[in-house]
């Protein structure tokens, strides 16, 4: 079996925070995926919003939360 660092085979983009008063529970704007607790079996379920992210995923990019 080979191996390979994942960065050698994927861009990888790490996730910015927007400030914390920019963020919401209310469904105004984007989802924000703070962390490993939204994402559930298959898909991430949003738990906060922001109308100002900082960055934005692609359709078909795939997230990762550690």
């Amino acid at each position: 079996m080979t191996f390979e660092k994942l960065g050698d085979i994927a861009l990888i983009t790490p996730g910015t925070s927007p400030k914390g008063d920019l963020i919401n529970s209310s469904g105004l704007g984007l989802p924000f995926f703070q962390g490993s607790k939204e994402f559930k079996e298959l898909y991430p379920v949003p738990e906060r919003y922001t109308e100002h992210p900082v960055k934005v995923a692609n359709s078909g990019d795939v997230l990762i939360s550690v």
